[in-house]
């Protein structure tokens, strides 16, 4: 993977120490054992840093991708156990991170300059599994008819407007409704176009 600038990883290493409770900090280990994609030998804040941008990229926490103790009166983790499919598809991941910013990006002609690389929020944004808006309304669309895609509309953009998690802007549900009615679904496309002109009232 691309060296991270230490700077960056300094500062983000001691906003997380600096944020977390005490006994959370002691269990996080001096040594780490079962790294496959990581150098084996990263530093201990390095290492702290780059999982503090994984979980803030999707959306998680520690217990996401790794297996959390039990009977301990606090959180605990077992931090070299792949018993959970998340952690092993996190190595995938990273490896594809990887190919795609030393192998497929290098590639582009006129690159720009500093080079645009590629990280877990590019995709996630915050997002436990990547999606879009448009996906979403249509499973809803699907499961429930026009009105079901309505409120998950109005629902998720009361919720994550500010989030940046899905695009909510003008053309977002005017491009679904033209995709839905190319599908012969007009009924269900006008009543996207009314909901969008209902927030974009100057919308053509």
């Amino acid at each position: 993977m691309r060296p991270i600038r230490p700077l960056v990883l300094a500062c983000a290493a001691a906003a997380l120490l600096a944020a977390r409770p005490a006994a959370a900090q002691m269990q996080i280990p001096d040594h780490f054992e079962n790294l496959q994609v990581l150098p084996k030998d990263i530093p201990k804040d390095t290492l702290v840093a780059v999982m503090r941008s994984f979980a803030m990229s999707l959306g998680v926490r520690c217990n996401f991708c790794h297996v959390e103790r039990e009977g301990t009166g606090g959180p605990s983790f077992n931090f070299a156990s792949d018993d959970k499919t998340n952690k092993r598809n996190a190595r995938v991941m990273l490896r594809m991170v990887r190919n795609i910013n030393t192998q497929q990006l290098t590639q582009l002609p006129d690159r720009n300059t500093p080079p645009v690389s590629v990280t877990c929020l590019t995709c996630h944004r915050g997002l436990p599994v990547p999606t879009t808006l448009a996906r979403v309304l249509t499973a809803a669309l699907d499961s429930g008819g026009a009105q079901a895609a309505v409120a998950r509309y109005r629902q998720l953009r009361e919720r994550d407007l500010a989030s940046g998690r899905y695009d909510f802007s003008e053309g977002s549900l005017s491009e679904l409704a033209r995709t839905l009615a190319a599908q012969g679904k007009t009924a269900e496309a006008a009543t996207l176009l009314e909901l969008n002109a209902e927030f974009y009232p100057q919308s053509g």
